[in-house]
């Protein structure tokens, strides 16, 4: 009984795996076919004929006009060509087993590489969605570099789940930041040179450090 009742269970979930990808990519293909259109036409009036070709969650490439009709494939497309980006500079080190961190505002991409080869899964969640798509197999850690600082109640040191964001964003940056984030951390314990965007971004250690 409880072996047929597991099966049931999970033929089911399956099933709402299914059809929440489906209704994910119905939901934005509208978006992204307008989008990627607009895009491919400004290419074409700006470099001339180019093949103009988008990134998937599993880390390969397909034409704008078929990553329109399928968007749901993209949905992680950004970490998977960090991942792509971290290999090649592994390779080029000569190192084939890594770890690779991807660091956004709110959260950090986490994949372990070995061999120089990704590990590759097709069940994922999404702003708590289930997704079931061929995908590089990331696991997201909800801390970013834009991650708010503070004290709990029980004098508890927490980060996040709120967020500097782009604007002000953190207060190295100069750019109206009043609260820590974890980039003001790591600019205070000097995990950062002295200016970031080749030289455009100078860092605020001392008000930083303040903080």
């Amino acid at each position: 009984c409880y072996l047929t009742l597991s099966s049931e269970l999970s033929r089911e979930y399956r099933e709402y795996e299914r059809a929440m990808t489906t209704l994910l990519d119905v939901m934005v293909k509208p978006y992204c076919r307008t989008y990627l259109g607009n895009a491919e036409a400004e290419l074409g009036r700006r470099a001339g004929p180019r093949p103009f070709l988008i990134m998937q969650s599993n880390g390969g490439v397909v034409t704008a006009k078929a990553a329109g009709e399928r968007p749901v494939n993209m949905l992680l497309s950004g970490p998977a060509g960090g991942v792509l980006g971290a290999i090649e500079a592994a390779r080029a080190a000569g190192i084939s087993d890594i770890i690779t961190l991807d660091v956004g505002g709110t959260s950090t991409d986490v994949a372990l590489i070995e061999d120089l080869t990704v590990r590759l899964t097709s069940e994922s969640v999404i702003e708590s969605y289930p997704v079931k798509i061929p995908m590089i197999d990331i696991a997201t850690v909800g801390t970013g570099g834009g991650s708010l600082a503070w004290v709990g109640p029980n004098q508890s040191l927490k980060v996040g789940p709120r967020s500097a964001g782009a604007v002000p964003g953190p207060i190295a940056y100069g750019r109206g930041g009043t609260e820590p984030t974890v980039t003001d951390a790591a600019t205070v314990l000097n995990r950062f040179p002295a200016s970031l965007v080749g030289g455009e971004l100078v860092l605020d250690r001392d008000s930083a450090r303040a903080a």
